[in-house]
Order: C-alpha cells, then sequence, then structure tokens
C-alpha cells in the first residue's frame, strides 16, 4: 500500500471534531477498559497519520497534521511529579487515570513518533508547534531515562534508546544522547551473554526490533549508536529467517509473544517485502504491503541465505534464550523442522495467552498451516497460573505441567488477586488442532490421536493424574475445523484456589508427530510425585523432566 492509498483509506475515518483517527477498539485484554468494538480515537495510530500527512506534503494535508499533533500533545502527562509522568493514554476517550493500569510503554512509542516528525519535517511546522513537539519529546525521553527499562524488555529497550538518542541530539542534551547510546551498547552485550532475545523468537516484537532499529538508521546520527542498532537489525534478521517455515509459510515456534496463531498478514507483507520470498497469507492471498512511516530496509543477505540453504531433511534447533545460574535453570527453546511440519517447545514457561510455549503448524493438501496448541483455560480463558516444564527430541516431547505463585489470572502481572485466590468453575488443559478436515480419535482411556490429512498427533496421558487429591477426567471434542483432547482439572460449583496451598497437580503428558509411516508409542509416561517438593516424569527411553510443584 502506498502513501496516497494509505492517506485515502484513512479520509473516512479521520474526525474533524477530535482532530484525531478512528477505529473500532480491539484490545490485547489488559490496559485497556474499553468494551471491545467501541470507537475510538487512538494516540499510536493517529501519531502515525500526523506523519503520512506530512509526508504527502501538501498543504491542507499539512494543516490538518498541525491539528492532529496539537491535540495528541494535549494528552500527554507533564506533571515531573507524577507517576504517569511523559506518557500518554492510548486512547482519546479514556484518559490515564482510568486505564487499568496506563502503558508506560506509551512515552516510547510516541516519542519516536514525535523524534521522526521534528527531524524529517520540522522546518514546515509552525514554530509554536515545533516549539510544543520539543517539549513533550523532552518529557517523554525523561520519562523514558527515569524508567530505565533493562535488556530483559527487548522491544522496549531498542526503542527507548531511539528516543533518548534523538531527543538528545534534537534537544542538544548529551546525557540523553549517552544514556540512548549505552542502552544500545548494553543490548549488543546482553543479546550476546544470553543468546538471544528475551523476548524470544516473537513474530511480533522480533519484527518491531527489525523495524526500531530500521528507524533509528533513518534518524539517529550518532555513530556508536548507528553500529549497535545495525548489529541488532542484523541479529533479529537471523532469529526471524531461522525459524521461517517455508511449506507452511509460518513462524515456526515456541514464541514468547505472540497476538495470532497465524503470522498476520501485514507481517506476511513486510517479510515478502524484504525478502524477495513469496509468502502468502494463511488463506493463499497475497497482502499488499501496508504504508509504514520507517523506511525499510532489505533483510541481510546472510540471513536469507540461511533460510534457502535449509537441508530438506529437516532440523532440530536448540537456542538459550534466557541465561540462569545454574545453567539448567536457563530458558532452552527447541524447534523441530521438516519440509512439511514444524513444531516447537521452551524447556519451562507459563500459559500465557501470548506465550505459544508448545505450538506447531502441519501443512496438509487442504490447509496450508494446521495449528497445534497446547493451552490452560479457567473458565474458557488462557491462563497464566498454570505453567509447564519440556523436554522435547525431534518430533516427540514430554509436559509436567505445575502451578506458578504470584502471577496473574489472564496477565502475568497486570490482574494479580489480591488474595492471591482464584475462583473458578472449569478448570483444564487442552491439546487443540485447529484447520481444515481435522479429526478425533480415541485410542485408549488417556491415548489419544488428533489427526490432519495423513498427520497424527498422538497424546499419552499418564494414568494417574491428580489436582489437589481429585483424579483428573480426560475428555475429548470437536467443533467447525478444531478437535481437543482436555485434561479437566476441575469442574462444578465455584471453587476458590490458591495455587501455592491447592494441593499437588500431578499431571504429565507425552506428545508426537507422526506421518503414516511411523509407528506411535506404545507406553504412556510414568510420574513420581517427590513429596511435596516435585513432579517427576519419564517417557520412552530418553525423556525425562523434573519439575517443581510450583513455580517461583
Amino acid at each position: 500500500m502506498n502513501l496516497n492509498q494509505y492517506l485515502t483509506d484513512a479520509e473516512p475515518r479521520y474526525d474533524a471534531q477530535c482532530q484525531m483517527l478512528g477505529a473500532q477498539f480491539h484490545g490485547p485484554g489488559y490496559h485497556s477498559r474499553m468494551p471491545e468494538g467501541t470507537w475510538t480515537h487512538a494516540t499510536r495510530e493517529s501519531a502515525d497519520y500526523a506523519i503520512a500527512l506530512l509526508e504527502s506534503g501538501t498543504d491542507a494535508n499539512r494543516q490538518r497534521a498541525c491539528l492532529v499533533i496539537a491535540r495528541i500533545l494535549s494528552l500527554q502527562e507533564r506533571n515531573s511529579t507524577a507517576g504517569t509522568y511523559g506518557i500518554w493514554p492510548w486512547l482519546l476517550e479514556e484518559s490515564l487515570a482510568e486505564m487499568s493500569p496506563p502503558d508506560w510503554n506509551w512515552a516510547d512509542f510516541i516519542g519516536t513518533r514525535l523524534a521522526q516528525i521534528l527531524i524529517q519535517y520540522g522546518a514546515d511546522l509552525p514554530d509554536s508547534l515545533r516549539h510544543d513537539i520539543r517539549i513533550a519529546l523532552g518529557h517523554a525521553a525523561w520519562s523514558i531515562f527515569r524508567r530505565n527499562v533493562q535488556s530483559n524488555y527487548t522491544n522496549i529497550a531498542i526503542m527507548g534508546a531511539c528516543v533518548t538518542v534523538a531527543a538528545g541530539e534534537i534537544l542538544a542534551v548529551p546525557q540523553l544522547v549517552d544514556y540512548g547510546r549505552q542502552r544500545l551498547a548494553n543490548m549488543v552485550a546482553y543479546v550476546q551473554d544470553q543468546g538471544n532475545f528475551n523476548e524470544y523468537n516473537s513474530p511480533t516484537y522480533t519484527t518491531v526490533a527489525i523495524h526500531e532499529t530500521e528507524r533509528i538508521l533513518q534518524l539517529v546520527h550518532d555513530s556508536a549508536s548507528r553500529v549497535a542498532a545495525e548489529w541488532i537489525r542484523n541479529f533479529a534478521w537471523q532469529t526471524t529467517l531461522a525459524h521461517f517455515h517455508p511449506q507452511t509459510n509460518q513462524w515456526a515456534p515456541p514464541h514468547a509473544r505472540a497476538y495470532h496463531d497465524h503470522l498476520p498478514p501485514e507481517t506476511a507483507a513486510y517479510l515478502s517485502t524484504a525478502t524477495g520470498l513469496r509468502i502468502p497469507t494463511h488463506d493463499g492471498g497475497v497482502a499488499p504491503m501496508p504504508w509504514s512511516p520507517i523506511k525499510h530496509l532489505p533483510a541481510p543477505a546472510s540471513a536469507l541465505e540461511q533460510c534457502r540453504s535449509r537441508p530438506a531433511t529437516g532440523i532440530v534447533l536448540k537456542e538459550r534464550f534466557i541465561r540462569r545460574e545454574p545453567e539448567e535453570d536457563s530458558s532452552y527453546a527447541t524447534t523441530w523442522m521438516t519440509e512439511k511440519a514444524c513444531f516447537g517447545s521452551m524447556n519451562r514457561s507459563t500459559f500465557w495467552t501470548q506465550h505459544r510455549s508448545l505450538q506447531g503448524y502441519l501443512w496438509t493438501p487442504t490447509d496450508a498451516a494446521v495449528v497445534l496448541r497446547v493451552r490452560a483455560l479457567h473458565d474458557g480463558r488462557d491462563f497464566c497460573a498454570i505453567s509447564c516444564r519440556n523436554m522435547q527430541e525431534a518430533n516427540r516431547v514430554l509436559t509436567v505441567f505445575n502451578m506458578s505463585q504470584n502471577t496473574g489470572d489472564y496477565h502475568p502481572s497486570l490482574d494479580r488477586p489480591p488474595n492471591g485466590s482464584f475462583r473458578v468453575q472449569d478448570l483444564r488443559i487442552r491439546y487443540v488442532l485447529s484447520g481444515k478436515d481435522v479429526a478425533v480419535q480415541r485410542i485408549g482411556n488417556e491415548t489419544v490421536a488428533l489427526t490432519a490429512g495423513t498427520w497424527k498427533i498422538v497424546i499419552h496421558a499418564n494414568r494417574e493424574g491428580s489436582f489437589g487429591g481429585r483424579s483428573i477426567r480426560w475428555e475429548i471434542g470437536e467443533q467447525k475445523e478444531q478437535v481437543w483432547f482436555d485434561a479437566v482439572l476441575y469442574a462444578g460449583e465455584p471453587m476458590d484456589f490458591v495455587p501455592e496451598t491447592a494441593g499437588p497437580l500431578i499431571l504429565a503428558a507425552g506428545l508426537e508427530i507422526l506421518t503414516p509411516n511411523e509407528s506411535m508409542a506404545t507406553q504412556s509416561p510414568v510420574v513420581v510425585y517427590q513429596g511435596d517438593s516435585a513432579v517427576e516424569a519419564h517417557w520412552l527411553t530418553n525423556l525425562r523432566v523434573v519439575a517443581p510443584a510450583v513455580e517461583g
């Protein structure tokens, strides 16, 4: 999509009274209380719209851009003693005080756009507005400085560095340049030490890392910052293309953070443009490249060659993303890829809705990417307080499920119950296969095959699973283009439970992805409960997992 098409499409959504761009609200389920589908006016999207108006170069669009920018500036918290100093709300309709809670990242998201407006279009703006943007950018930069996000928060660490270096150069504040430069250098050193980004292999945020380093290279003059940004950009591309699976056109899991089960159309379009590969959407279409205020760069040749030279016989990647001491407590991802399938797992993770701790994609003649996923559900909604430990060898993985303490319900931290107690009517773990022509077949009481085309995903559950002294029941289910195998931990009258004191969760399952030529395993995992401290599971000859009864 070119600039003119973007502006044409945006025109009906411009609200002259609000002086912002409108759209139906679709949130991630936290930070905002705004009901889904409500017509709202978003600060970030309106800032991008202002950049597009300025880029067009017409007097009429420039005048409208000035109105949009002034409206956005009016929403910033400028009281330096406030906890929300320097940030913006997501929406015109929901103030910082009304958010749940405010998103401090909006100093970064809006700050990058204000810096871009000043650097690329500042000469075209009225003196008074240019002055006001400089003031707002300064507040955003000092808010970022005060918050001091560390390198483990990948995308915001990079984005905040962009804001502070750019603001320091624009405002002639060497301290901000020094701070942002050091933050980028810290990111390089941190990734080299950890093995990868802590926000590992994320279709959303690895792409954001690429885009924000491109923005740094577009806006910033400081040579050390540019060198670090280019290193990060190259590394992010190496991760991206190492995990791209050509047959399904999906980003092979596991994913630290993902908002969709399939690669979003705009991401597919961006990857296609940057790599020269033809990457259709899941339905087989080709999405247009969305207009972006960032001048995108091509993917590095070395990363692209890595993707193109992958052996047809398949590979297994094992990568560390978070280093801990002792080393066995570090976080590792295992990804198995063959020509027509990919599957990945984290050795330790939770079932936050954005985590894809156990997920896979299967190509079939009727569906280019059938999705295999494992979820924990609290009254039908993804549940953070159940976690897992995994050991994977190629197409087989052994999982031990356990509880996590001091965590939220739908989000890891933003909705923690005040007393640590969750009220549930239904609590379950679900192995689900989604796509065309999927089916489910019960093989035994605790063994089920989920099938798609000629693929067979066999789940072997341990025979005596229990939760809080109650036996776990396994159920199969199906609906349109979806089949599942559920471990029902609890179903009944509302019950309150605290993960630390609810009693042990003793549950393990083995999963194998099989072609017609492969025989399924003939045994289920053996589970040993070690007092009150740990659960140990064994499956086949080489898979063994020990998990604490409750994750700390």
